[in-house]
């Protein structure tokens, strides 16, 4: 049996860590965290260490694949050790609980996490790096790029380009065939109805450009 670790022991590495166990078609080995000591307990297991022991430890056996549970507080961060550690040869793991939904023509990357009630449609290109959170809909065609996080319910509709490194607040919507720049934040329960620059935060009903975030 495969043997998994997950990078980050927050609630996302909880939440994962309980979703793959539900699933048991993997064997997971324990956390690697870089705000923890090793051999400490998380989450009921044992800490094997940082972000920057993660190519040794692969190296050495401790793991095969890695789950990356590195959330939204960081999006620089996320985005950038998520590369680095490809880059060393890290295998990544993507979670799919049971309930999430994707069409056999659609395409996956690596890393990419569908929680319940997740729901990807014909022809979506998803990049590497991503978390579609509970109920989360992307219609046909849909392309989101590397890095994003999704919050519960988002919607996006039918071809419709998401950019890298985005957060998509809880129950916010995007219309069909507009493009979210890079590094946008769409805020909870906006409706994105027109193109959005990169490093825009968007908000309202129809959502406007609050602020430039750089």
């Amino acid at each position: 049996m495969e043997r998994i670790a997950i990078l980050g022991a927050g609630d996302l590495g909880l939440s994962l860590k309980t979703y793959l166990e539900d699933r048991g078609e993997h064997r997971f080995v324990g956390f690697l965290d870089d705000g923890r000591p090793r051999g400490e307990s998380a989450h009921g297991a044992e800490v094997l260490g940082t972000s920057a022991e993660a190519e040794g430890l692969a190296k050495r056996g401790a793991f095969d694949r890695l789950v990356y549970a590195i959330g939204y507080r960081d999006f620089d961060r996320r985005a950038r050790l998520f590369d680095e550690l490809k880059k060393r040869g890290i295998a990544f793991l993507g979670v799919r609980h049971p309930t999430a939904f994707v069409h056999r023509t659609a395409r996956v990357g690596d890393g990419v996490h569908l929680f319940p009630g997740v729901l990807v449609d014909m022809e979506c290109e998803l990049e590497d790096n991503l978390v579609l959170n509970t109920g989360v809909i992307l219609a046909h065609h849909a392309i989101v790029r590397s890095h994003g996080y999704f919050g519960p319910g988002a919607k996006v509709a039918g071809f419709t380009e998401i950019g890298r490194a985005c957060f998509v607040g809880l129950g916010a919507s995007i219309i069909e065939k507009i493009k979210v720049g890079d590094g946008c934040v769409v805020a909870a329960g906006a409706v994105v109805t027109e193109s959005a620059p990169a490093y825009s935060l968007l908000a309202g009903v129809p959502a406007v450009v609050k602020k430039t975030l750089r």
